[in-house]
């Protein structure tokens, strides 16, 4: 140790560790290995440094951030929240990492880039100059973002590119949000907001507008939560059932379709029973699923995510299960797991469509059960583009 660094409360440094210049760990931060800390860097909270990981410069990490592997962070850059950075990830400059956002494998951040909310960034990614990225965007492979871009949720979770035209919008979490026409609002005790849902069993609709707009490419995210039992696609066959048509009620959950007669399928948001069933109320992508249904036999397709809100082994009953959201693509345990693939994009889903067209989308929350007044999938999240 040098200079006038400082270790405070119940901090480890391991190995072969070096710790430079003004340097402060606080809390119960962890250096392994042969990790270096030069100039006037800070580490806060619980983070932890492994391998041969450098923190240079004026560099602060916060909170519980990690720092595996080779990782390199230089200047004042500043890593804030649950942040992870993996493998040999080099954050350069004045560069800002906020939040629980993951950097994997190789990747660099160049400049005065900012990386925002849950970000991730996989494999040999490289973010140049001062990008900025947004929300809960996803930068996957070799992606290389350049310049002084800013790369918005919807084009780093669509196509990557921008053009796209917001026809629906929903965020019951902020104040003065109210649901879109057909659902009713629902307030519960163990959410700190109203949510959007079904009043009845069967489907709700609600529609929006696309004024016009020639598009053949859907892009969005839906945020819904389980209550009571929802049963995926037992409707659509299994228990005597055959309805595969999208005219007719097939699913817990919310179906994303355009026109009529036919409706066409764009995306299915889907409720399981539980994490771990494998009957006819399970997620199809549920490890040992049983449930006698090829989802490639059906207008559904591949085009679809599910999830359940409920714990394996936990019995279902009549409540809002309120910390496990659906198709965020977290908290997918046991047999869910194979439902949320690393590479998936979840709660955003893409789809281009086999021809154009200026048809209104409509979004119907279905169940096939009620319980106190509430039925389907209540949702607080919708957001909807087309180009």
């Amino acid at each position: 140790m040098d200079g006038n660094s400082t270790i405070d409360r119940n901090s480890t440094i391991d190995g072969n560790s070096t710790i430079n210049g003004n340097s402060t760990i606080d809390g119960n931060s962890t250096m392994d290995g042969n990790s270096t800390m030069d100039g006037n860097s800070t580490m806060d909270g619980n983070s932890t440094m492994d391998g041969n990981s450098t923190i240079d410069g004026n560099s602060t990490i916060d909170g519980n951030s990690t720092i595996d592997g080779n990782s390199t962070i230089d200047g004042n850059s500043t890593m804030d929240g649950n942040s992870t950075m993996d493998g040999n990830s080099t954050i350069d400059g004045n560069s800002t990492i906020d939040g629980n956002s993951t950097i994997d494998g190789n990747s660099t951040i160049d400049g005065n880039s900012t990386i925002d909310g849950n970000s991730t960034i996989d494999g040999n990614s490289t973010i140049d100059g001062n990008s900025t990225i947004d929300g809960n965007s996803t930068i996957d492979g070799n992606s290389t973002i350049d310049g002084n871009s800013t790369m918005s949720p919807v084009e780093a979770n669509c196509d990557g590119e921008g053009g796209w035209t917001r026809v629906g919008y929903l965020n019951m979490t902020q104040s003065g949000a109210t649901c879109p026409t057909g659902l009713i609002q629902q307030n519960f005790t163990n959410i700190s907001h109203p949510v959007c849902a079904a009043g009845n069993m069967g489907c709700a609709s609600t529609s929006f507008s696309t004024n016009g707009l020639a598009y053949n490419k859907v892009c969005g995210q839906v945020r819904g939560y389980q209550f009571y039992e929802t049963q995926a696609f037992k409707r659509l066959r299994g228990s005597g059932q055959n309805r595969n048509s999208l005219e007719e009620f097939s699913v817990d959950g919310v179906s994303i379709t355009h026109g009529s007669n036919p409706r066409e399928h764009i995306w299915t948001y889907v409720g399981g029973f539980s994490e771990d069933s494998t009957d006819n109320r399970a997620c199809p992508c549920n490890t040992g699923y049983s449930g006698g249904l090829d989802l490639n036999a059906t207008f559904i397709g591949s085009h679809y995510y599910c999830e359940s809100g409920a714990d394996p082994g936990q019995s279902v009953s009549g409540v809002l299960y309120a910390t496990d959201p659906l198709w965020d693509g977290q908290q997918c345990d046991d047999r869910e797991s194979t439902c949320c693939p690393a590479n998936s994009k979840m709660p955003w889903f893409y789809r281009s469509l086999d021809t154009q067209t200026t048809d209104d989308i409509e979004l119907r929350v279905c169940s096939s059960s009620k319980e106190s007044g509430v039925s389907g999938v209540p949702l607080d999240i919708i957001e909807l583009y087309i180009k």
